[in-house]
């Protein structure tokens, strides 16, 4: 905090410095979806015969004979589920109700405590943004856009627009200290996809969407501003090489 802090002083902007790749993969996350999409249901494998054939296999069927006992009593097993086949299925598959229960969604406990829903969830009502943007970096981009995703389900969760309140703050802090610059604008696309129409209707939010438009207009012009420092400098020192 200290570092950040003194970095906010001075008017430098720091990099998260993880890979270039993450932050494209979290920009691209829908084309990659959609990439990834498959063009036709799974198709059923052709059957294969189990046993390669053999010249007694060819000639036709055969009696079984009493000597092979082992034969016997393959065509003799029965291939209807016995009772004891029966139980022990019931005792493996969960019933149906408690299968349907569980695809339902949301649990009593997530619906009762927000904090549950998600990590970022969990640590978004902290006083610093440090333990956020820690969480995130952590990881990895579908892990980060599903977390974000279930901040908040709509305009009437007033926990999840709580949530949502919380992370815009933490969010317009860590630009307003120059922290994570790179890794910052992968997360607000992401925040805006999933949540643009909460963000624009919640009257509570709108403050904090403006305070956050106006850091993230700051800090791009204070990048712009320091790559062309950058590009005069080069372009400073290029010219005095080719003079000399």
């Amino acid at each position: 905090p200290r570092v950040a802090a003194a970095n906010a002083r001075r008017g430098a902007l720091a990099l998260s410095g993880a890979a270039r790749a993450r932050a494209e993969t979290l920009h691209a996350l829908d084309a990659i979806a959609e990439r990834n999409r498959p063009t036709a249901p799974p198709k059923k494998p052709e059957a294969a015969p189990f046993f390669l054939p053999t010249p007694s296999m060819m000639a036709g069927p055969t009696t079984t004979s009493a000597a092979d006992p082992l034969l016997a009593a393959t065509t003799t097993t029965s291939a209807a589920p016995g009772a004891a086949d029966m139980e022990e299925a019931s005792t493996e598959n969960p019933p149906a109700a408690k299968r349907r229960k569980r695809r339902a969604g949301v649990s009593s406990s997530e619906k009762d405590d927000p904090a549950a829903r998600c990590g970022l969830a969990a640590i978004a009502r902290g006083a610093t943004a440090t333990p956020v943007l820690a969480h995130l970096a952590a990881l990895s981009p579908p892990a980060v856009d599903a977390e974000i995703a279930l901040l908040c389900r709509g305009q009437d969760d007033a926990d999840g627009v709580d949530l949502l309140a919380a992370v815009l703050t933490h969010f317009r802090r860590a630009l307003d200290e120059g922290a994570a610059f790179d890794a910052l604008q992968a997360y607000l696309h992401r925040l805006i996809h999933h949540h643009a129409a909460v963000l624009a209707a919640a009257p509570t939010l709108r403050p904090l969407v403006d305070d956050l438009r106006a850091s993230q207009r700051a800090a791009a012009t204070k990048v712009r501003g320091l790559f062309h420092e950058a590009l005069c400098l080069v372009d400073f020192f290029l010219s005095k090489g080719t003079s000399s």
